[in-house]
């Protein structure tokens, strides 16, 4: 696009298109002689404060499509209010909608609500405002009424039970985390008043659930870099964790509404204070994507876990993932890259009706699973120990791979409990006629899931129960004259 711009007679010189005089403008400013003088034209309105995903799109009759809008205020004064608009094409009647986007810029802490979007089973989340009512029972008040709310707890080990009309939660506070176990998917709203992104939070040794305040994402090992001296270990709701000493995390980025777990050593309270900038890179610790398994199934949160972080003594194909199993069931998994991963081993869920994790105490199994399937692997013990134990912190050493394949039998339900499509890993150690059926507790034949010739190697089979009522069930996988059964619980 070319536009010609009126000197009054004037020689232009030195043109600078730039938005720092006007923030949400995009100014062209010019030297222009004869006289001499300055000159500045408005080519565009400067909208970065506003992404827009997806910038444009085409809707379908009959569809719908979800329009995120993320607001950025900085370097925007305050006491300002900026606009801007969506518009919405119609091919019909009406033709055109027009929709008003607007940002008020605001100095200090300001009065407002937030949301906390939950998934169901357990979430891990913090607000970085103090709620204007800080009792729990209040605030969750609209997911009691829906049915959504199973269970509340806080950093303390005290908790709310909607169930049983019981809680001794104190009250929520800012610099607190929370875990919130819900059966759908859901969104807590919290009004109240904002926190600056760098307030100090105190910090006790040991463990503590804490807060984020930082609108924007930060990389873990930057976040915590102050107090990276007094840090064990920190961990997500998802497991994944940051330990300095072994310069290594996979937590990624720390998110606004979720909490964070920290264990920390010290003999005096210290303070938190998150750091967001870049300067902080340099001196923060090891950095690495986190993967998920392609081909082992990732466990269900069940809101309590152990860390374990899994070297090599010889290197590995790059891309091999690793199981963790306890008594034949996948507990934990992860991917090894740079020969190197961090495992979240999950514990049993005490508020479900079957063993869906590791109980205290269990011995570690470890198999890796590559380009020739499904293998057990032997381990040295570098730091910790070998059982389950949860917040524990354990480094293991692969030291053989070249090992038999694993037997014959169910290796993986995913998730269990369930409550809609159940995922089933089994391995055969030899080709074979195989049947995998599903059975009620009456011994009554409920679902066939597969029958047919296989090769030996790892398989999956999906149950979609979503037709079928609540209950446990019992999965039997038959094979070369060999039988195993395993049971299941559907919720609804």
């Amino acid at each position: 696009v070319a536009a010609a711009f009126d000197m009054d007679g004037g020689r232009p010189g030195g043109i600078h298109i730039t938005n720092s005089l006007n923030p949400y403008a995009w100014i062209m400013v010019g030297i222009i002689q004869s006289p001499d003088r300055m000159a500045g034209w408005v080519l565009d309105i400067n909208r970065q404060w506003v992404d827009v995903d997806p910038e444009a799109d085409e809707i379908e009759a009959g569809g719908n499509e979800d329009v995120v809008l993320t607001f950025d205020a900085t370097g925007i004064p305050s006491e300002v209010t900026l606009t801007s608009e969506l518009q919405f094409h119609h091919n019909g009647v009406g033709g055109q909608t027009i929709l008003p986007v607007s940002m008020e810029v605001s100095e200090g802490e300001i009065h407002t609500t937030r949301q906390i979007h939950l998934g169901i089973g357990w979430n891990l989340v913090s607000i970085n405002l103090q709620p204007d009512d800080e009792d729990v029972e209040a605030i969750m008040s609209e997911l009691v009424d829906a049915g959504l709310l199973a269970m509340m707890k806080d950093g303390s080990g005290n908790f709310y039970r909607p169930a049983y009309d019981f809680n001794n939660i104190p009250g929520w506070f800012v610099d607190q985390g929370y875990q919130v176990l819900v059966t759908d998917d859901a969104v807590l709203s919290l009004t109240g008043m904002t926190v600056f992104a760098d307030a100090p939070i105190g910090l006790e040794d040991g463990w503590q659930i804490v807060s984020y305040y930082p609108r924007q994402p930060v990389e873990a090992t930057i976040a915590l870099s102050g107090i990276v001296d007094h840090l064990e270990i920190a961990k997500d709701g998802r497991g994944n964790f940051y330990v300095p000493a072994w310069d290594f995390s996979n937590m990624g980025e720390m998110v606004e509404g979720q909490g964070y777990y920290l264990k920390i050593d010290t003999d005096d309270v210290i303070e938190l204070v998150y750091r967001t900038g870049e300067e902080e890179a340099a001196s923060a610790g090891h950095r690495s994507v986190y993967d998920e398994p392609g081909r082992l199934p990732v466990h269900a949160v069940t809101g309590g876990n152990m860390s374990l972080l899994v070297t090599t003594e010889s290197p590995l194909q790059e891309g091999v993932e690793v199981g963790v199993y306890v008594g034949g069931e996948l507990v934990g998994s992860g991917v090894l890259r740079d020969d190197v991963c961090g495992i979240s081993v999950w514990g049993d869920d005490p508020f479900t009706d079957v063993v869906d994790g590791a109980l205290s105490g269990q011995r570690l199994e470890v198999m890796i699973f590559d380009d020739s399937g499904l293998h057990a692997v032997d381990y040295n013990v570098v730091l910790g120990g070998t059982t389950y134990e949860t917040d524990g912190f354990s480094v293991i050493s692969l030291v053989d791979s070249a090992v038999q394949p694993s037997e014959f039998g169910i290796v993986s339900l995913y998730p269990n409990p369930f409550n809609g499509i159940l995922r089933i890993g089994f391995h055969l150690d030899g080709s074979c006629e195989a049947l995998l059926k599903v059975y009620d507790l009456q011994g009554r034949e409920a679902a066939e899931l597969f029958r047919g010739g296989l090769k030996a190697g790892l398989h999956e089979a999906l149950w979609d129960a979503a037709d079928f009522p609540a209950g446990v069930y019992i999965l039997r996988l038959t094979a070369a004259n060999r039988t195993q059964i395993r049971k299941v619980l559907l919720v609804k």
